[in-house]
């Protein structure tokens, strides 16, 4: 049998699990899942379970496939490598210009921020500046580089 049939195959039954699992969660309501807590133990959590069994099974086929795809062409690896460089560069760049110095303006859930809380968030958000500016640079590279090649 052939790997894309038993693909197929695998998709297919964790469809039809998620669907009859979703039509029992439809026919039993809304509210009364909220209510009751042994219909949340035996409708919620086998949904919970699949979810996260095909959550692990997709990470560790790509783990798996992306550790073949070095030993195939180890040139890509380099690439992947350089690349996967960039990315903890532009993080480790953010942690060091983030300050929580700000932490106590906010408040979370009726607590007010940690320092630790306030510089994770800050890291986060000028990382993705960075990658977002280092987008629009690149599209607008490509675009002006086409113009002048023409």
């Amino acid at each position: 049998m052939k790997t894309n049939t038993i693909v197929k195959i695998v998709a297919f039954v964790i469809m039809i699990v998620a669907a009859i699992l979703q039509i029992i969660v439809m026919v039993n309501g809304d509210q009364a899942i909220e209510d009751s807590e042994a219909l949340q133990d035996s409708l919620i959590n086998p949904y919970l379970y699949e979810s996260y069994i095909v959550l692990f099974a997709t990470a560790a086929i790509a783990l798996i496939l992306s550790v073949f795809g070095v030993f195939k062409d180890p040139k890509k690896a380099k690439l992947a490598l350089i690349g996967a460089g960039a990315l903890v560069s532009v993080f480790g760049i953010s942690y060091l210009l983030a300050d929580g110095s700000d932490h106590s303006l906010y408040i979370v859930e009726g607590e007010e921020s940690t320092f630790e809380t306030s510089e994770n968030v800050g890291t986060g958000l000028i990382a993705f500046y960075m990658l977002a500016g280092a987008t629009i640079l690149s599209i607008v590279y490509v675009e002006v580089t086409k113009i002048f090649n023409r």
